[in-house]
């Protein structure tokens, strides 16, 4: 499903996008080489998707030099606060009258050397990166250690500040589990307010029109016997069903494996 801001712009019916993003749908970032994959810009060179919504639906913004059809999709986080800035904002879309929430300056940043990169990770198999237990990774991780020095590999885990169990999922494995993973993503990089992440990023004013959280759990059954209200999966918000989706994602199957693939 794509997000806009109330739900008015043809084909993008979810009312919950901004104030700041990075794509209006999930598969805007993960798309190749099928949806739950990495960046389309990887394999295909084409990131349209990511570039056109700089002025989709009146919006006025400018990519970023790092944002052309050409490059991979990317997020874009300053050095300086280690935060994600949103390449976009919904000024300027036919449906925020009167938002004035202007882009941060890349162009100086990067001048700066302030602007660090992520392309989006693969979700496949990750239903089963959750359920390994603690005890799996803790015994593997001293395995192979003469090999994994020669090819500069060596870390630490990342644990939760609350159980002190292994977060790992992200680029720095700062997630501990698949709903917390999709509620940050949907936040972060749609600006959709969810229950796990129910404040809005750089909610100015002007620059908020939905109540929030945005995303919320269904407490009434649609699906009685008699309802004609709504077709949304039973009792679940988006997000949890973002999790489902990713959780059930297979792991990739090749017939053949090169030789990166081979040395992991």
């Amino acid at each position: 499903m794509l997000n806009s801001v109330s739900g008015t712009e043809p084909g993008a019916l979810g009312p919950e996008l901004g104030p700041t993003f990075n794509g209006n749908g999930c598969a805007v970032c993960h798309e190749q080489p099928a949806v739950g994959s990495s960046s389309p810009g990887l394999a295909s060179k084409q990131n349209s998707a990511q570039a056109a919504l700089a002025t989709r639906y009146g919006a006025i913004n400018t990519a970023p030099s790092f944002i052309t059809a050409n490059d991979p999709v990317r997020e874009a986080r300053f050095v300086t606060d280690g935060g994600v800035h949103g390449l976009f904002t919904i000024q300027g879309r036919a449906d925020t009258t009167g938002c004035m929430l202007a882009q941060p300056d890349f162009a100086t940043e990067l001048t700066n050397h302030n602007v660090i990169f992520r392309i989006p990770t693969p979700l496949y198999g990750l239903g089963l990166v959750e359920n390994t237990s603690d005890l799996l990774f803790q015994e593997n991780l001293p395995q192979n250690q003469s090999l994994k020095t020669q090819f500069g590999i060596a870390g630490t885990f990342n644990v939760s500040g609350n159980d002190g169990t292994i977060t790992r999922f992200g680029w720095k494995a700062q997630n501990k589990s698949q709903i917390i993973f999709a509620g940050e993503a949907y936040n972060v990089e749609e600006g959709v307010t969810n229950e796990n992440f129910p404040n809005k990023r750089s909610a100015v004013a002007g620059s908020v029109f939905n109540p929030t959280p945005e995303d919320v759990t269904p407490v009434i059954n649609l699906f009685v016997t008699g309802s004609t209200t709504g077709t949304s999966s039973q009792m679940s918000s988006v997000t949890v069903n973002i999790a489902a989706f990713m959780r059930l994602l297979a792991a990739p199957v090749s017939t053949t494996s090169s030789v990166s693939e081979k040395n992991g």
